[in-house]
């Protein structure tokens, strides 16, 4: 977050959503956000894959289709991975 304001950029937050006891992606939303915003003006979108639960890791697949056609960026944070099994 701090990167992307020190670089003069707007950091716009997709809220997540409750499915059962899970905290995850809202595509829905995050598409309603694409086209609030242009996607000519955004320049990617950010997910991420480890989480502390009960969040679970970003449903980076769908997402990436998302950004594919909308010809957006995707910057997946992969920090932690290595503790992933999946």
């Amino acid at each position: 977050f701090k990167a992307i304001q020190s670089a003069g950029l707007t950091c716009v937050v997709v809220p997540t959503k409750l499915d059962g006891d899970e905290v995850t992606t809202d595509l829905e939303k995050m598409e309603q956000t694409i086209q609030q915003y242009d996607s000519q003006r955004i320049l990617a979108i950010v997910t991420t894959t480890s989480c502390f639960v009960p969040r679970t890791p970003d449903r980076v697949d769908e997402v990436a289709k998302l950004c594919a056609s909308h010809n957006i960026a995707h910057v997946i944070n992969h920090a932690y991975g290595l503790q992933c099994t999946k």
